[in-house]
């Protein structure tokens, strides 16, 4: 019995570590506060203390007025909150990109919860505020949903 208990306990340990030192592709989709579908596609990388650095490609999709808005950027993920698998983190940084032939500058920033699944994958959700230069709707703000799967 006593190794049973050490076993598990030493299995809570090791399981409790989330993202640590791991390296994701991001792929999340929501929609804004104008109606606006926003997909996301990301390269992410860990560094220590659970920060983490995002190189993000972007594109929103406009249906009323067909139009669509791509922009690719970094962003910077400093850790609010950790809580076992679960983590909280401040979302901060610059996208740039193109509408209609238009350039387009954008500067965002929100919060992101996500959940862990120990050697599986992360799910994560995403809120986000971006002021865009450059068009007429100028700040949009929007919710993501999304996975996370470690390379």
């Amino acid at each position: 019995m006593k190794n049973i208990l050490i076993l598990f306990l030493s299995l809570s340990v090791y399981f409790g570590y989330s993202q640590e030192g791991y390296n994701h592709i991001n792929l999340a989709c929501g929609y804004t506060t104008q109606s606006i579908q926003q997909f996301s596609v990301a390269f992410e990388f860990n560094n220590s203390y659970y920060n983490s650095w995002e190189f993000i490609f972007e594109a929103n999709r406009n249906l009323d007025l067909k139009e669509d808005i791509y922009q690719g950027g970094v962003v910077y993920e400093p850790l609010i909150l950790k809580s076992n698998n679960f983590l909280f983190n401040f979302r901060a940084g610059f996208l740039m990109g193109s509408s209609s032939g238009d350039f387009l500058l954008s500067g965002v920033g929100g919060l992101e919860l996500s959940y862990t699944f120990p050697g599986l994958f992360v799910i994560m959700l995403q809120q986000n505020n971006q002021y865009i230069i450059n068009i007429e709707d100028r700040f949009r703000a929007s919710m993501l949903f999304g996975v996370k799967i470690p390379i």
